[in-house]
């Protein structure tokens, strides 16, 4: 399951990637990039694709920073 409530092949199919690339995307070996989070903003919209786009800048969310 890619998310709670999500399995790899609907978040395929809602990202319109194969899902051989979907799993490199999830395992960390495909290249996250604007088109990727612009895919994400569509499929899941601006609250996941803010996440990742943070992730991807190195910034840890709220509620997750040590202490």
């Amino acid at each position: 399951m890619v998310a709670e409530g999500v399995s790899m092949k609907e978040f395929a199919r809602a990202m319109d990637y194969a899902y051989s690339h979907a799993w490199s995307l999830v395992r960390g070996r495909g290249r996250l990039s604007a088109e990727v989070v612009g895919r994400l903003l569509a499929a899941y919209g601006p609250e996941v694709a803010q996440l990742v786009s943070d992730a991807l800048q190195g910034v840890v969310p709220a509620g997750q920073q040590k202490a």
